[in-house]
């Protein structure tokens, strides 16, 4: 309270959680890490659903400088963080290389599939356009992260900015009975 106002200020505090260590015989600690991920593949396959469906905005897709900052921020929280934060990784690119997307494995897995069917090989300008799709896909996936971290990091330094000038809200003082 300052001359008769109310002064204060909005603002994110870090929560406070609690870890425990849980310790599993070789049996059940397979079958956790089994249980987390499938979990972890499930949870990705949503992401990309959302995506697609537009349920997710494509300012949440992350890249190189993204993953590197979040990696770190892992390492800081502990082994078991850093070890979770590389399971996501891993299980998302497994999923991502999946994708039947040409060029990636799941697009051979279409493309096998597609000559299986057929019973011949697809034939070559058909393979160079399915190759080409694939690119171009990957290609505008690629341009779309590079470009989408740095404007994330920006995005947060502006903010950043904008809220150190921001000044204290005040109010009048309710006068107590």
């Amino acid at each position: 309270e300052n001359n008769g106002e109310v002064t204060g200020r909005l603002g994110i505090g870090a929560t406070s959680e609690q870890t425990f260590t849980r310790r599993f015989g070789a049996w059940e600690g397979v079958k956790v890490g089994t249980r987390a991920a499938l979990l972890a593949v499930g949870m990705t396959f949503q992401s990309i659903g959302s995506l697609v469906t537009g349920g997710a905005s494509l300012s949440q897709v992350s890249g190189p400088v993204a993953i590197i900052q979040a990696s770190g921020a892992a390492a800081k929280a502990g082994v078991d963080a850093l070890l979770n934060f590389a399971l996501y990784i891993s299980v998302a690119l497994m999923v991502f290389n999946l994708l039947p997307i040409p060029i990636l494995d799941g697009g051979m897995v279409v493309l096998s599939t597609l000559e299986g069917l057929r019973r011949r090989p697809v034939g070559e300008r058909g393979l160079a356009v399915y190759q080409g799709i694939g690119m171009a896909v990957i290609g505008t996936l690629l341009i779309f992260v590079l470009i989408n971290d740095p404007h994330r990091i920006w995005k947060r330094h502006t903010a950043m900015d904008r809220a150190t000038e921001v000044q204290p809200v005040t109010q009048p003082a309710t006068e107590s009975p």
